[in-house]
């Protein structure tokens, strides 16, 4: 059930994958992307890894400038590597390499961890960290 090569983040096919941290589906018409915020710390989902290394890349659109943002990503509570959004509302592209494991369960969980969020404010009231709009493994 939680295996593909890519989640799209706002449908119904990203939908089962989603775990804690995360808001409704969204979409942009204007750009044709669709998408989910990260809200608050952390943020996982539920994904089966092949056994080998592994590739995983997030297109991620930050709301704060600059690299004030730092993204560590955890594979079953083990750190795995750190990322800095560099842009400004911008998507981009960031991979992390997660080390093969033939001892891999099943299933695992991934979780996303923000050095910082937004806090909520009267326009918009949750927390929002990081919009993810796909995450592909290869």
């Amino acid at each position: 059930m939680y295996k593909t090569s890519k989640i799209y983040f706002g449908t119904a096919q990203g939908f089962p994958f989603l775990r804690s941290g995360w808001s409704f589906n969204e979409k942009n018409a204007e750009e044709g992307t669709t998408y989910n915020w990260a809200l608050g710390k952390s943020a996982s989902i539920f994904l089966t890894l092949p056994k080998k290394q592994t590739k995983l890349t997030a297109n991620v659109r930050s709301p704060f400038p600059g690299s004030q943002q730092v993204v560590t990503v955890k594979v079953g509570g083990k750190e795995v590597g750190t990322w800095k959004n560099s842009k400004h509302w911008v998507w981009e592209k960031h991979s992390i390499m997660i080390e093969s494991n033939n001892s891999r369960p099943e299933v695992s969980v991934i979780e996303f961890i923000f050095s910082k969020h937004l806090e909520p404010s009267e326009k918009d009231k949750r927390p929002l960290a990081l919009l993810f709009e796909s995450i592909a493994l290869e």
